[in-house]
């Protein structure tokens, strides 16, 4: 169930995201054609991190529930937290998981309202470039915290390729995305702000002409 209202940090764009709600899913659809659907790619993170039925998972920066509806419809008897600034983003995404196992609650990354070791695995998809790196690196620790030992962040986000072939894409994301955005895309560094909050980095993956990183991250036993 959704929880009291909080009050989203400074560089948070409320009026942007209640605005995108209404667009987010037709345009990632859109976007993901000439790769075999936005769905086909997300489950694919979702299956690679061997969900157990009872399992107890965050999924941070839900948004429209989009990851939130893949990790639901594997449990029984274990339950997703989605976590998202939006009241305007959660309420679709509530839309998507009536009857499974999911709730949802308002809260801002870099302050999880949630105890130590709560959970036995964490996500987030396209979440963490948003944030300022400070708030960023806050972020990652606060999903250390709430996981248990041996819990296994999983992370999909974008990334930038190299070479003259993603010149261009490099050169939007500057521009349209920032430099806190820009440089976390950049080889390395995200995998490098999971390593300076504790965490283990189990594998590395780029997928779709080297475009999008999927990261496991284990939260050390």
């Amino acid at each position: 169930m959704m929880q009291d209202k909080v009050t989203p940090p400074s560089y948070y764009k409320t009026d942007y995201w209640k605005r995108y709600s209404k667009v987010y899913d037709f345009l990632t659809r859109l976007l993901f054609t000439p790769f075999g659907g936005e769905e086909r790619f997300r489950r694919k993170f979702v299956d690679a991190a061997n969900i157990q039925p009872a399992d107890n998972i965050i999924d941070m920066c839900c948004g429209t529930g989009a990851t939130t509806r893949l990790v639901a419809g594997k449990l029984k008897g274990g339950q997703v937290t989605g976590v998202d600034l939006s009241l305007d983003m959660m309420a679709r995404a509530k839309e998507k998981v009536v009857g499974m196992p999911a709730v949802f609650q308002q809260a801002s990354g870099d302050n999880l309202p949630f105890p130590e070791g709560a959970f036995d695995k964490a996500f987030v998809s396209y979440g963490l470039h948003e944030m300022p790196t400070p708030i960023r690196g806050e972020a990652i620790k606060q999903v250390y915290k709430v996981l248990k030992p041996g819990g296994v962040f999983n992370v999909l986000d974008y990334n930038l390729p190299q070479g003259i072939g993603g010149l261009g894409i490099r050169v939007f994301i500057r521009v349209f995305e920032g430099l806190p955005a820009y440089q976390m895309m950049q080889p390395g560094v995200l995998s490098g702000e999971l390593k300076d909050a504790g965490f283990e980095i189990l594998n590395r993956r780029q997928r779709l002409l080297g475009m999008f990183q999927i990261i496991q991250a284990r939260k050390p036993l």
